[in-house]
């Protein structure tokens, strides 16, 4: 058995659920996790310093886990192909690279969507773990006028 999968096969959906899962977790390990802080740091001490664009546009991609679930789907796309779809457009006039376009479009978003959701349920699961927040106090009440006067009001 060859290692393509089939487009549209329960092994391909398969294979794109692992994938997205493993996405998200990547993104949030990335983006989040303590064992990474050292590499954000590094980025955004760089991009502060040097003052290049790039380096800006990589520091806060490493900022935000959804947006490096985007980039991290279109790679696993692109070498693992798990095709969700497939367009036939070989009869039509177009040619036939404008259907893996469609193929690659259709299964990377499908599969950034569900890299998000797994982004999601593992912050929703980690602040379940955190303590509650303190509420704050309301603040002491004032008098219509303005502040009170230190000293002895009679």
């Amino acid at each position: 058995m060859g290692g393509e999968l089939v487009p549209g096969s329960a092994a391909a959906f398969v294979a794109a659920a692992v994938l997205a899962a493993s996405i998200g977790s990547v993104a949030f390990t990335l983006t989040s996790a303590k064992i990474s802080m050292p590499l954000r740091v590094k980025i955004a001490t760089k991009a502060v310093q040097t003052k290049s664009p790039r380096w800006k546009w990589l520091a806060e991609l490493f900022a935000c886990p959804f947006c490096v679930s985007h980039w991290l789907a279109f790679a696993a796309v692109g070498v693992y192909r798990p095709w969700l779809v497939e367009a036939n457009i070989s009869a039509s006039l177009l040619p036939d690279w404008i259907g893996w376009v469609f193929n690659f479009l259709a299964t990377c978003t499908a599969m950034t969507v569900a890299a998000m959701v797994a982004v999601w349920i593992i912050k929703k699961a980690l602040l379940m773990d955190a303590p509650p927040a303190k509420t704050p106090e309301p603040p002491a009440p004032t008098r219509p006028y303005g502040r009170v006067p230190e000293g002895n009001i009679r």
